[in-house]
């Protein structure tokens, strides 16, 4: 979660009060960064990844396995260990930044510096990300737990999506929320069932922004995530993530508000010891059949995600880029799907998206039975293509088809400032969203200096993809280097340094090779989220159809067949010098009208050399012909690219075995 800010929070009571002046100057400060950079132009394509991480310990016993809940104590570590000679502050094989994040179990891993130095700059990823691991391993392991019989627990870093067991008895320790905590981990609306308080990390932004997020909502988090149909013998349930929150009217037979007021009576008789609430605790954790309840933000926010940001030339570049991207993020998140295991319960799922929309979700009961367009704070706001020019020109209507609320204030100010309707529409979207956290010492800033208030609803918006702008003028941005960015979030963590390399590789060089070609891959908006919804389905890779354009592949029957068919894939690859002007024919047509729906293998692979992976393949190869990129370097992106190909065939039978024996493992 990238922006931290210390300070005195004030109440949400107190707070909103001041939410359209924190508003009037985020608006501002935007502006000032805008003004400063508009005609920047940055040569070098410098970028990044962030890589978060699991403190999990395992102990002696075939189910002793937890979350260890001291990421505060590791990272107080790790900069001990920062000012060591094993670190080179120049080199990101051997260097890292780390940063806490909304759950104390987790830890953020960045690039130190940002990678340089041309597509060979590929070859350092692996190398980086088994860096990380290994300092946060060392740092780790002397804070892990020492048993009652004085046996070592062993600390593991691991890099999943989700953790399979957090919220189930003995997942963390404490293994359960303290009876009338006030808060737990939750804030003010009650506590969790599941989670102890000790699951938020201690910095006061993420105490202030699960607050928030709760007493804006006035109730609980609510998050149902289907539940796989042969886990308990209940009846089929639709598996298609609903990640909008139910209105109430849809409630019939169980409430939202009606659930907390159980619980908190369920504590009192407890606490009371009235009634060892066996029965209703039952009814009280899962109270809707069929479905997984995830009663806390921290579900949500405590999933671990691969993210990788890249500096484009321009303001022009970063716009269109984030277009581009924001049609393929979809596709990473089926192709690196993680996450089917919530509460110890196997989930009809295999992403993290619906849990995290769903308890993110800040938006009240009223605003989400209206129907209002403003959408989730977490990968379901409704987003808008904003290139400056290209695609968009005389298709914005047809293509920004979702109704998107704006914040008129910002709009009018940012119009009167003269930023293009596109951007303006845009941050103004990001604006209606109130800020949830509004700290006292910042009321009044210096907006000439600082980007408190902009980064404070900026960052607390989890799109897909985000467009950065550079950071604010006060000690933000050493040297001036940060420019315009766009960063990809949707990739879900891997098991292993080189499964996360390989992903990080394949997006890397993806965001070059549009950048250079410019590519229109534009779709409307609506399918751009249909798209996002079916590949949270479980085996999206393989039963899923995604809407794509059947042009850029050179088909239009969607079913991934060209009419020209005459060579396979690996002739067509050996022969790609020869055949770019005919595969790239149509990588710039603007007939939007040809949309089709494809399996994921199609649009990916293609046919005679035309998938994204293919022409990525075939830019790689054709760089290091030219002598722009190191033979290793070309090498290593082709054992990359193979190792993207076996996740994507292997995902359903090795992910499956993986995570059932380490289910059985630590649960039975």
């Amino acid at each position: 979660m990238g922006f931290l800010e210390e300070g005195t929070p004030l109440s949400w009571a107190e707070a909103q009060a001041h939410l359209e002046l924190a508003k009037a100057n985020g608006i501002e400060q935007f502006l000032i960064i805008f003004r400063d950079h508009e005609q920047r132009r940055d040569v070098e394509m410098l970028w990044g990844d962030e890589q978060e991480y699991l403190l999990v310990e395992v102990g002696p016993g075939p189910r002793d396995v937890r979350l260890l809940l001291r990421a505060d104590a590791v990272l107080e570590k790790l900069a001990e260990r920062a000012q060591s000679s094993g670190y080179d502050a120049n080199n990101p094989r051997r260097n890292a930044s780390w940063q806490p994040e909304m759950n104390n179990y987790m830890v953020e891993g960045v690039t130190k510096p940002p990678y340089s130095g041309g597509l060979d700059s590929i070859a350092d990823i692996e190398a980086s990300l088994a860096f990380r691991r290994r300092e946060l391993a060392k740092a780790a392991a002397e804070l892990a737990t020492v048993g009652k019989d004085g046996r070592h627990w062993q600390l593991a870093v691991w890099t999943f999506a989700a953790f399979p067991l957090l919220g189930d008895p003995g997942g963390q320790d404490p293994a359960a929320p303290t009876l009338l905590c006030g808060g737990g981990g939750l804030g003010s609306s009650g506590p969790s069932l599941f989670l102890p308080r000790e699951v938020i990390s201690p910095p006061i932004r993420y105490w202030s922004l699960s607050t928030g997020l709760l007493q804006r909502k006035g109730v609980k988090a609510v998050g149902l995530i289907p539940l796989a149909v042969d886990a308990d013998g209940t009846a089929e349930v639709d598996a298609a993530p609903n990640f909008a929150s139910p209105s109430r009217s849809s409630r019939s037979s169980w409430d939202a508000w009606d659930v907390a007021h159980a619980e908190h009576q369920l504590l009192l008789e407890e606490a009371r010891g009235v009634d060892d609430g066996s029965l209703r605790r039952d009814r009280l954790h899962n109270p809707v059949p069929g479905r997984i309840y995830l009663d806390s933000a921290s579900f949500g926010g405590g999933c671990c995600c691969t993210q990788v940001t890249f500096l484009c030339p321009s303001i022009s570049d970063a716009r269109y880029l984030y277009d581009q991207l924001l049609v393929i993020a979809p596709f990473f998140l089926a192709l690196t799907a993680s996450s089917p295991f919530w509460r110890g319960r196997v989930a009809a799922v295999d992403t993290r998206v619906a849990a995290f929309a769903e308890t993110c979700d800040d938006r009240t009961e009223e605003e989400t039975a209206a129907n209002i367009p403003r959408g989730s704070r977490a990968f379901t706001s409704p987003q808008l293509f904003i290139a400056q020019s290209g695609p968009l020109d005389g298709r914005e209507s047809e293509l920004n088809d979702v109704p998107a609320a704006l914040h008129c204030p910002s709009l009018e100010r940012l119009r009167s400032a003269g930023v293009d309707e596109r951007l303006a529409r845009h941050v103004a979207h990001l604006f209606v969203r109130d800020p949830l956290t509004v700290f006292k010492e910042n009321l009044f800033p210096n907006n000439e200096e600082v980007g408190h208030h902009f980064e404070n609803i900026h960052s607390t918006i989890w799109g897909t993809v985000r467009f950065k702008p550079p950071p604010a003028r006060e000690g933000c941005n050493p040297g001036g280097r940060i420019g315009w960015r766009v960063e990809l979030r949707t990739p879900e963590s891997q098991p292993t340094d080189f499964e996360n390399a390989a992903v990080i590789a394949v997006a890397r060089v993806l965001a070059e090779l549009i950048l250079r070609e410019r590519w229109d891959l534009d779709i409307p908006i609506s399918k751009v989220e249909e798209n996002l919804e079916r590949c949270s389905r479980v085996a999206a890779v393989e039963r899923q159809r995604l809407y794509f354009r059947g042009d850029f592949l050179g088909n239009t029957d969607g079913n991934g067949n060209n009419s020209n068919n005459n060579t396979n894939n690996s002739s067509s690859r050996s022969n790609s010098s020869n055949n770019n002007d005919n595969i790239n024919s149509n990588i710039n047509s603007n007939d939007h009208s040809n949309l089709v729906e494809l399996r994921l293998k199609d649009i990916l692979f293609g046919d005679s050399g035309r998938g994204i992976l293919a022409r990525c393949e075939s830019f790689m190869l054709a760089e290091k012909a030219l002598g722009k990129c190191s033979k290793s370097t070309a090498d290593r992106f082709t054992s990359y690219l193979f190792a993207v190909s076996v996740i994507f065939y292997m995902i359903l039978a090795v992910f499956a075995v993986i995570c059932s024996c380490l289910f059985m493992l630590f649960l039975y």
